[in-house]
């Protein structure tokens, strides 16, 4: 699902207007922000907090629904909760992606964080955590 998911965000057009670039693609990422490059700004880091798996008499239910965090790095408070809003606007629809059925993800959390300095950056960072329920 992971996979998938990456995929659908780096394809999404709001999301590609309002993300940087790396290495040719939009800067979005399982785990960790790959560049401190001014072009990978703004950009977004991947996190699943929760499994999401449930279980009935039968076994493992065939929907889960993962809590996912996504965190929103910026070099401006604007650029950071714009890409924020645009990754809530495509994952607030369903999809269909490399064989995932995405229904349509809800937000559960919503932080916005003081600027922190890395280098010679100051980065503002937004975290949104959504329920994102999938057939895997």
């Amino acid at each position: 699902m992971e996979e998938a998911l990456i995929s659908r965000l780096r394809a999404s057009a709001g999301i590609i207007a309002a993300a940087g670039v790396f290495n040719g693609r939009p800067a979005i990422d399982l785990h960790e922000r790959k560049s401190n490059d001014k072009a990978a700004f703004p950009a977004i880091v991947v996190t699943v907090i929760s499994p999401g798996r449930s279980y009935d008499q039968d076994g493992p239910d065939s929907l889960q629904r993962r809590v996912v965090r996504f965190e929103c790095f910026g070099l401006s408070a604007g650029s950071s909760i714009l890409l924020k809003r645009a990754l809530t606007t495509e994952l607030e629809q369903p999809a269909l992606v490399e064989g995932v059925r995405f229904s349509r993800g809800r937000l559960r959390f919503e932080r916005s964080f003081s600027p922190e300095d890395v280098a010679t950056l100051r980065i503002f960072r937004t975290i949104a955590d959504f329920e994102i329920p999938s057939n895997s």
